[in-house]
């Protein structure tokens, strides 16, 4: 760290202060940005607290919609699929750019699941989404409700009646989304689709480096505020160290993750790992290390 910059730091309240001052020499061998570097975190580290859930992802076909946003689609069918599925317990969210959904369900509950799922029918979700992402089409499916029609048969009709009461544009997208949905029932109906959930955060930071941060420039029984909290890497490692974690983030799939990486820093059986001035490394359960 450069001396003028050495300077200023050592201005600032820290109780961690002196340390890293002292830390960063001037030498000719670089900046001080090689004393952050730390391998790249671990596939254990990454995806500890993730191995009980299963995930479901499916991204909307843009070639179907026409000048329909993916997002806007997404978002209906998300809200479709929330209602429909209401007491279970698999959840549904949006991804982050809007072009896919990301269904999570407990690992034990999967097969109960699929057999729900199994029971949702395309004319159903249909019917639930809002009039900007079916216009006509509901209207002729309802109209067939009440004459006691059939869905699977009235396709054909569907198609003559999107082509005589709309523009060739709200037909094209109509239809699309009348695919969409069934491709993604399709997708979420089985089995093989759902895999053991994963972080998949670009920028996972280590444990051990995001709890030595930690204890730098958080004061005994402090609060750790992570306004960008990702997928929880420093309210993991906050956990780890006692402290109390304040995480905020706008991507409902990586507060997902984030939520099961922290609460499992949380269990009283979870191994921790502790390096002793001699380089020895010892590991403790979190009940033992609180003793300590």
């Amino acid at each position: 760290m450069p001396a003028d910059l050495q300077g200023l730091f050592a201005k600032e309240p820290n109780h961690a202060r002196s340390d890293v001052v002292e830390g960063f020499p001037v030498t000719k061998e670089g900046s001080a940005a090689r004393f952050f570097y730390c391998s790249k975190a671990s596939k254990k580290d990454r995806n500890e607290g993730l191995d009980s859930t299963r995930t479901v992802k499916y991204t909307v076909d843009k070639s179907l919609i026409g000048e329909l946003s993916c997002s806007d689609v997404s978002t209906a069918l998300v809200e479709s699929l929330r209602r429909v599925m209401s007491e279970s317990t698999v959840t549904w969210s949006i991804g982050e750019s809007g072009e896919s959904i990301t269904g999570l369900c407990p690992s034990d509950y999967l097969s109960t699941t699929l057999t729900e799922i199994s029971k949702i029918t395309g004319s159903k979700i249909l019917s639930l989404l809002p009039p900007c992402t079916t216009s006509g089409y509901t209207q002729d499916v309802n109209c067939e409700m009440v004459s006691g029609g059939n869905h699977a048969d009235g396709v054909e009709s569907s198609s003559k009646y999107l082509q005589t009461t709309m523009s060739e544009s709200q037909a094209e997208s109509a239809l699309g989304v009348k695919a969409v949905v069934s491709e993604m029932l399709l997708t979420i109906s089985d089995g093989e689709n759902w895999k053991p959930m994963t972080n998949f955060h670009t920028t996972v930071k280590p444990t051990a480096l995001m709890r030595y941060l930690c204890r730098l420039i958080t004061p005994p029984g402090g609060t750790i505020i992570d306004p960008y909290m990702g997928s929880g890497s420093t309210g993991k490692a906050a956990k780890l160290e006692g402290f109390d974690f304040i995480g905020i983030e706008l991507d409902a799939d990586y507060f997902e993750i984030a939520e099961k990486r922290i609460a499992i820093a949380q269990d009283p059986s979870h191994t921790i790992a502790d390096v002793s001035d001699d380089g020895t490394i010892n590991l403790f359960s979190r009940e033992q290390h609180e003793k300590i």
